[in-house]
């Protein structure tokens, strides 16, 4: 559970970006010393705007292995997302493994405010502003990215929910551009007015069994749960 935001890191979780980020097969210090980097990074990130020993509502359930995180929505990476809630993301035991076909296979579901339908569109730009934000294209104040393009979301409507690509620089581990392949769903919660959009994400094609069938075992426990 995140807890408190302090720190330079958490004011200036740019500056974590500066160091080359791609692993190394035959160094397992090397490793090491990304997933540490990522760790503190990706941390930072999502604390730069959480209140004093603020606790968040889980509301996913996954297998053993897969690693967790629960910040606000918007997060501090991407103040510009409309949506307001909180986010829940489990990660794939291999997804920082590029040799893994669960590489960036991961499951994050925003249980936010109801601000209307969903639509094709308005998945693209909170997606964009998402990932810009993550990886570091955005502007923050004076610190402008030095990474060579920003991203882009292409959803179309399947059967109610959505799927989609999302075209991203990968800053963390290849140091290029990957593609995203991504699955939306949306439970709407009445007595609440609220809403649980879950975002399943790999950058495996959706027939790649592998990759996509452990997303089956990661539940949403509760389509309605107060935030």
């Amino acid at each position: 559970m995140l807890g408190r935001a302090s720190g330079y890191a958490a004011a200036h979780p740019n500056d974590l970006l500066t160091a080359p980020t791609q692993f190394n097969d035959e160094s397992k210090g090397d490793t090491l010393s990304i997933m540490i980097r990522l760790s503190v990074l990706l941390t930072s990130l999502m604390l730069s705007t959480t209140l004093h020993g603020q606790e968040y509502t889980k509301v996913l359930e996954a297998p053993e292995g897969w690693m967790e995180e629960q910040f606000p929505v918007p997060p501090g990476f991407a103040q510009d997302i409309e949506f307001q809630g909180e986010e829940d993301i489990r990660f794939s035991p291999g997804w920082n493994d590029l040799s893994s076909d669960q590489f960036w296979a991961y499951v994050f579901v925003w249980n936010v405010e109801y601000r209307g339908e969903l639509t094709s569109e308005l998945i693209e730009q909170s997606l964009n502003l998402y990932y810009d934000g993550l990886m570091g294209t955005s502007v923050d104040g004076e610190n402008r990215s030095s990474l060579p393009s920003g991203t882009t979301s292409t959803f179309s409507e399947v059967d109610g929910n959505f799927e989609g690509q999302v075209e991203v620089f990968d800053r963390f581990f290849t140091q290029s551009e990957i593609t995203l392949h991504i699955r939306v769903s949306v439970e709407h919660c009445e007595e609440l007015n609220q809403q649980m959009i879950r975002f399943d994400i790999a950058s495996k094609s959706f027939d790649n069994h592998e990759a996509w069938d452990p997303f089956e075992e990661v539940i949403l426990t509760d389509p309605c749960v107060e935030f």
